[in-house]
């Protein structure tokens, strides 16, 4: 029987991301740093201190922990140690307060098998980001302007959600992307 090695998070060793980008409706796409995801199926991971804790912003998530300030809809049901996995496509968040009308959107996350290397889009309203992941997780910065006074969601349209079922495990989830954190940054 053929075994599948999950992606998960160690953030331990810095490694270059390689990041198509094909930004719409003039919003901007960046990449910083990345980490190898290894491939343990019981990750632990240890996150450097964020600029903001996430209890002092609206629009912090940490994926590993209660998201009590969102509702997700197209993610795993249970949070794992080093974050969450979307199950399926497209994957939302929805905030608690409207989103900022210009703001930076900054995330850690990898892609799961078939998705690596596949365009992922990213939607706030009628903006589209184009972006691209490895297996490595990096952080990303997207930046949307423009967005309307009404708006609370941003979301993520997966190529491929493959079940690792599909690939000889048990684990009937059809994963996509690995998210650890996400936070948005009111822009001027």
């Amino acid at each position: 029987m053929k075994k599948l090695k999950l992606a998960v998070f160690d953030l331990s060793v810095g490694l270059a991301l390689t990041l198509l980008v094909t930004a719409c409706s003039g919003s901007e796409v960046s990449q910083t740093t990345s980490s190898p995801v290894t491939n343990s199926p019981s990750p632990t991971v240890e996150t450097a201190p964020t600029e903001k804790s996430a209890a002092s912003s609206p629009y912090s998530v940490d994926f590993s922990k209660d998201t009590a300030n969102v509702s997700l809809e197209g993610f795993s049901s249970f949070p794992e140690d080093w974050g969450r996995w979307t199950d399926g496509s497209p994957a939302s968040i929805k905030f608690v307060q409207n989103l900022p009308s210009s703001f930076e959107l900054i995330f850690k996350a990898a892609a799961f098998g078939p998705n690596v290397n596949k365009d992922i889009i990213i939607s706030v309203g009628s903006q589209q980001q184009k972006i691209q992941l490895t297996d490595k997780a990096a952080e990303i910065k997207v930046k949307f302007t423009g967005v309307p006074a009404n708006e609370r969601t941003i979301t993520f349209t997966i190529p491929e959600p493959t079940s690792p079922k599909q690939l000889g495990e048990k684990d009937e989830r059809k994963l996509g992307i690995a998210f650890n954190t996400l936070n948005i940054v009111e822009t001027k």
